[in-house]
């Protein structure tokens, strides 16, 4: 009798680890999948507020400020374009247009579709046209 209840207990007691192990991978899982969506959810907030940001000091005629926020944020999203667009606008309303011919060069080579009638300026054009295309752009 005492056998079977040690066996019977035993069975149990494994029983229980293996439960365990179950429920804390499940959290795991739960954590990690909420941590995920938490994160993408942040990040689109975090860029909403700060197109926010550079809108709102674009429009004050904050050109300085908006130059230092925007390098900040390429900084520290090198490969997100967003930066770019807001260093070549604050770059043109101040005038420096080689500074304006960079930016929008990083900015249509990370996003290509990006256009803004403003930029066509700035933009070179393609050595290989035929109609004598490579050079820079009158400005």
């Amino acid at each position: 009798m005492e056998s079977e209840i040690l066996e019977a207990l035993k069975d149990t007691n494994q029983k229980l680890d293996r439960l365990t192990v179950l429920v804390v991978i499940g959290v795991v899982v739960w954590l990690l999948k909420s941590t995920v969506v938490i994160f993408s959810h942040g990040t689109s907030i975090l860029k909403r507020r700060w197109r926010e940001k550079a809108q709102n000091l674009y429009e004050d005629g904050k050109l300085e400020k908006l130059l230092a926020k925007a390098n900040q944020m390429i900084s520290a999203l090198p490969n997100h374009p967003e930066g770019y667009f807001w260093r070549a606008l604050a770059e043109r309303d101040l005038g420096r247009d080689e500074a304006v011919r960079k930016s929008v060069a990083r900015l249509i080579e990370l996003a290509p579709d990006w256009k803004e009638t403003w930029m066509d300026k700035f933009v070179e054009t393609p050595p290989n046209r035929a109609d004598g295309g490579g050079q820079k752009p009158v400005t």
